[in-house]
């Protein structure tokens, strides 16, 4: 399996996880509950939006978007940065000389 297929069939694989936890964040998001059972709601979002963000930057297709299969069009911070660091980081291991 070449990198391409082994990176195309990763993103599959979180892709049916990341469906999983927003099914649950629309299910959970719409109860009343109590200040400290609602922090996990706000975690659980987070988790679901850096998710979207995760899976709109590797993105294979040019056209998609919020018209698209993706529900919200989000890029936040965290996931730009994590992202980053990841390609930094793969960058130094490939290079000849690694940074210190």
């Amino acid at each position: 399996m070449n990198a391409v297929d082994d990176f195309l069939l990763a993103r599959q694989h979180f892709k049916e996880k990341y469906d999983f936890v927003t099914r649950i964040s629309k299910i959970v998001g719409k109860q009343n509950v109590e200040p400290r059972r609602g922090w996990a709601n706000v975690l659980l979002f987070r988790l679901s939006l850096i998710g979207t963000s995760m899976l709109r930057l590797t993105d294979t297709d040019n056209d998609s978007g919020p018209e698209t299969h993706l529900e919200f069009y989000v890029l936040d911070h965290c996931s730009i940065a994590a992202l980053g660091r990841a390609l930094v980081e793969a960058a130094g291991q490939c290079s000849p000389i690694s940074p210190i």
